[in-house]
């Protein structure tokens, strides 16, 4: 139920950032320092900051090394997923909350204008959240979205537009 696990998240840009902001409630934090997000709790962004008809098309059953991924989890650390992969400028936080964690992320708007070859126009967004309960021992993963990997992904999910 919802005490167990659930998200919500916001979007914004300035000029200089595009924001995203996802605040879990978990009513079990399972976390290791250091250890992969993937493997723990955490929140999972997928961010396709192509063009709209090459992003909005995308059925990819493999993570595309077109998208980043910025998967952080909520450790003492804020560990992220391969970190040193991530585009040059993207920024993450993690913060504790009495009802679970908020994680933060920052990617500069720079990144979305060299995909779009000038001004951007549109991002594909998508967020999941990885829920470890009894231990560690049950993990349940839930996302806005179908994953864009599977089966049950659509044309244009998750796609934001610049106003």
């Amino acid at each position: 139920g919802d005490k167990d696990a659930s998200s919500g998240f916001s979007v914004h840009a300035d000029k200089n950032y595009l924001y995203i902001a996802s605040e879990v409630i978990d009513d079990e934090i399972v976390v290791k320092n250091g250890k992969n997000p993937l493997y723990q709790d955490a929140v999972f962004l997928f961010i396709d900051g192509r063009p709209l008809k090459e992003s909005s098309m995308n059925t990819d059953r493999n993570i595309s090394p077109e998208w980043i991924l910025i998967a952080i989890s909520p450790d003492i650390q804020g560990t992220v997923y391969k970190k040193q992969s991530l585009p040059k400028g993207v920024k993450t936080g993690i913060s504790r909350t009495k009802k679970g964690y908020v994680v933060e992320a920052a990617i500069p708007l720079t990144y979305l204008e060299e995909k779009q070859l000038g001004p951007w126009s549109s991002c594909r967004i998508n967020v999941m959240i990885n829920d470890y309960d009894q231990g560690g021992k049950h993990n349940s993963r839930l996302s806005w979205k179908p994953l864009w990997t599977g089966k049950n992904n659509y044309i244009a999910s998750g796609t934001f537009f610049k106003k």
